[in-house]
């Protein structure tokens, strides 16, 4: 296996350090975060290898309370109305309008994304989702709609900060030093779902550097013989 990490100067990764020192409390901090530039050959890796999807939603749910199912509603009338102009206008065409109304990453690619149930939750740049909304006919509707938006992608971002917690609980409750006979060990949050973490032992780092789409960052694949070339 492989994976590209951050190079950039203050980039950092989790790794495990089986020789950690313990802490006042006399529990051992094995998990840390280190500097992307001082991992070496040895050393173990922690990457996020399944993405708890399924889990995702219902946590966030539960952040939302009682503002859970309007804001879906609202999140689900500005997707179908997006897809529905495209339909009627094509992806190129959409780009176009978009671009007249406003928008400043109006492209192909991104639009997929923003009319996406699964890859996006809205547009980055408050001048596309405006955009978006004067083409689909929303634009009285922007603010409430951008206000259900920013708390969705909050309580997303928590949920998923909630499932890292609990995947990193159960790599300091195990016993790690069959790492070092295996290289490898997977941790699941339980059987029912795929949120997983799984640490890697480095065995070499390429010399070369790489320009990536960002959602490669930090994604294991499949090792092959000259994959650097």
């Amino acid at each position: 296996m492989a994976t590209y990490l951050d190079i950039a100067d203050n980039a950092k990764a989790l790794v495990i350090d089986l020789n950690a020192d313990e802490d006042e409390l006399g529990k051992q901090q094995r998990v840390k975060r280190v500097l992307v530039r001082d991992i070496h050959a040895g050393m173990f890796v922690l990457l996020r290898t399944g993405g708890g999807g399924d889990l995702i939603a219902p946590i966030a749910d539960r952040i939302l309370g009682n503002e859970a199912e309007s804001i879906r509603l609202s999140q689900q009338k500005w997707k179908n109305a997006l897809r529905a102009f495209i339909k009627r206008n094509n992806l190129f065409n959409t780009c176009i309008d978009l671009i007249d109304n406003g928008a400043f990453h109006a492209n192909e690619t991104n639009l997929r994304n923003w009319a996406s149930d699964n890859n996006n939750i809205r547009p980055a740049d408050d001048r596309d989702f405006e955009a978006i909304m004067n083409i689909t006919g929303l634009d009285s509707e922007f603010s409430e709609i951008k206000n259900n938006a920013d708390k969705l992608l909050a309580s997303h971002q928590r949920a998923g900060a909630i499932i890292r917690k609990l995947l990193l609980s159960k790599v300091n409750q195990t016993n790690l030093r069959s790492l070092e006979k295996t290289g490898l060990i997977e941790f699941k949050i339980s059987s029912d779902d795929d949120a997983s973490i799984t640490v890697f032992r480095v065995k070499d780092i390429s010399p070369e550097k790489y320009l990536i789409p960002i959602f490669k960052h930090a994604q294991p694949f499949k090792f092959e013989t000259y994959v650097w070339q």
